[in-house]
């Protein structure tokens, strides 16, 4: 449909609802009482990237900035930078993507492809410079 928001397109069927779901063994997404905000822990790469988006289909349907608390992401690869490029993309006409709190490694991993430099995606609250990588974050999955 032209005008439309492009769909994300994902893998097999992640779980019901948000109200906190593993994706697979590695990854967890859980609704916050905030609005429009997800938190991921655990990693997100590869084997899971596809179901992520999958799991998100419904919140990017509802339009307006999605808010991704990445306070207890641990990892991130390739795969999953680049699901963070399909929501944003998919928001493009109603909001942006905005990546809440990540820890050091995956806030360096952000920095280093330049995904913080995109103009629908903005990084807020990074952990800083100086800080020990896992400071603060709660045990993954």
């Amino acid at each position: 449909m032209v005008g439309s928001r492009p769909e994300i397109q994902g893998g097999a069927a992640g779980a019901e609802g948000m109200g906190g779901t593993n994706v697979n063994d590695l990854l967890k997404v859980v609704a916050t009482d905030a609005p429009r905000t997800v938190r991921l822990i655990g990693e997100l790469d590869a084997s899971n990237a596809d179901d992520f988006l999958h799991d998100l289909q419904g919140r990017l349907a509802e339009g307006g900035d999605l808010v991704l608390d990445l306070s207890g992401l641990t990892f991130v690869d390739s795969m999953g930078l680049r699901g963070f490029i399909r929501i944003a993309a998919a928001l493009e006409s109603t909001g942006k993507l905005i990546l809440d709190g990540p820890r050091r490694p995956v806030a360096r991993t952000i920095a280093l492809v330049g995904l913080d430099k995109l103009p629908n995606i903005a990084v807020v609250n990074e952990a800083l410079p100086g800080a020990a990588p896992d400071a603060g974050a709660e045990e993954g999955v």
